[in-house]
């Protein structure tokens, strides 16, 4: 395979993966709303069968509950609280979702863009030392060795630095 078809392949399997994202939150976000008012509405269940409604104002109930009965309530008042949990944390656990989708395919783009145009790898300052150019073998198994730190050095950056990199990298002036 060519690396012009490696890039096509790359930026395809990304979109789809964002795709894929994208399209899956909705359902899932709908899940978690639907265990989110299941778990309320078995708790305010067991409340009402179970406890005397001693106060009621802006859309709260206080209920007095026996002492048997505090335990379960206890565990179905966690359950509300994991539920609520799960669907405020879901969006947030897409979002990184999508950043560490972004920062893979990042990886395998500046992989492929460096065997591309290996001279960009000639301004590396990056170097081996004798005893591991022994260990890795070969001259080729060294320039991936090379080639792996430059990609994991651009990914530390910041994400405006990255594009610098490209922009620098990428575009003939």
């Amino acid at each position: 395979m060519t690396e012009e078809n490696n890039l096509h392949e790359i930026l395809s399997n990304y979109l789809h993966k964002l795709e894929s994202l994208h399209e899956t939150l909705p359902s899932l976000m709908m899940m978690a709303q639907f265990s989110r008012q299941l778990a309320n509405a078995k708790k305010g269940k067991f409340l009402q069968e179970n406890g005397e409604l001693i106060d009621e104002s802006d859309d709260k109930k206080k209920y007095s509950l026996k002492i048997e009965h505090q335990r379960l309530a206890g565990r179905l008042d966690k359950k509300v609280t994991k539920a609520k949990t799960a669907f405020d944390i879901l969006p947030g656990k897409f979002l990184v979702s999508f950043v560490s989708e972004y920062d893979a395919f990042l990886g395998e783009l500046v992989k492929s863009i460096f065997r591309i145009k290996p001279e960009l790898l000639d301004g590396s300052e990056r170097s081996i030392s004798l005893s591991d150019l022994k260990q890795i073998g070969s001259v080729e198994a060294a320039y991936e060795h090379i080639l792996e730190k430059e990609v994991e050095s651009l990914l530390r950056k910041s994400h405006a630095e990255q594009f610098e990199w490209l922009e620098k990298n990428l575009i003939c002036h």
